[in-house]
């Protein structure tokens, strides 16, 4: 084989080598246009679910995540800078769940042979006489069993930008599960998952866990319905249809231009 193509392999298998875990299991997302990264990130250690909602609820959005599992010895200096490389404000990491096996390790040991030599000297019939005799054992072969004790965990990471504008009514949605839109009454709603502080719906005193029913008497079935109708109403004074715990109640809101 052409030593060349040798050589370039070796390279692409150490290339491959320094390429750390964060960057390899790395996914992202497209994120809109007002999530700009600021030029400088951080590292955070989170240990619930709630402490990535308190990032979410001052106007952060996750557009990148990184899981695996793996040994000790993996480097936050190169999550550091894969947060650099993809432009996150914020990186939220966690390990946890560790998993402990055993094994064993089989070593084999090679013991040398020896060497003998023995001087002969004599006389006999016409006179005196000399030598050497050489005796050879031949070397043996060994083994000893190492008891070998792994640990791993299992790490992942959130990637975070902050938006830079001011969100026109401040609140993260999603679909109804079938259980709760029977609760709600109605399969023409959304779920709102999360209010962020300081927005015209926080201001409101919408509340997590409140279903939108209506915007302006406009039905609020999806998502993309919801981003329509809200993008419309930028800057104007809304009328808010809810449903909380099984009463419905409606808010006026002023929402951001």
């Amino acid at each position: 084989m052409n030593r060349s193509y040798l050589t370039f392999g070796f390279l692409c298998l150490l290339l491959v080598g320094c390429v750390s875990p964060w960057e390899r299991f790395y996914s992202g997302i497209e994120t809109p246009t007002d999530y700009v990264y600021g030029g400088s990130t951080a590292c955070h250690r989170v240990v619930s679910p709630d402490d990535v909602k308190a990032y979410l609820r001052d106007g952060y959005a996750v557009f990148g995540e990184s899981s695996f599992n793996a040994g000790g010895g993996v480097s936050l200096d190169s999550l550091q800078a894969q947060g650099e490389k993809v432009g996150a404000d914020i990186v939220l990491y966690w390990a946890g769940n560790a998993q402990t096996s055993q094994s064993a390790m089989v070593i084999p040991q090679y013991n040398p042979g020896t060497q003998q030599t023995t001087y002969l000297n004599g006389y006999g019939y016409g006179g005196s006489f000399s030598g050497t005799a050489t005796t050879y054992t031949p070397g043996t072969y060994s083994s000893q069993v190492v008891p070998v004790t792994v640990t791993r965990m299992d790490y992942s990471a959130l990637f975070l930008r902050k938006r830079v504008t001011r969100p026109a009514l401040g609140i993260s949605i999603r679909e109804m599960t079938s259980a709760e839109a029977s609760t709600v009454g109605t399969n023409s709603a959304v779920a709102i998952d999360l209010v962020m502080r300081n927005t015209p719906a926080f201001e409101a005193d919408v509340m997590d866990g409140d279903f939108l029913l209506e915007i302006d008497g406009i039905k609020i079935p999806d998502g993309r319905t919801f981003m329509s109708t809200i993008e419309l109403k930028r800057g104007q004074t809304i009328r808010v249809l809810l449903s909380r715990r099984g009463t419905r109640l409606t808010k006026t809101i002023r929402t951001n231009p």
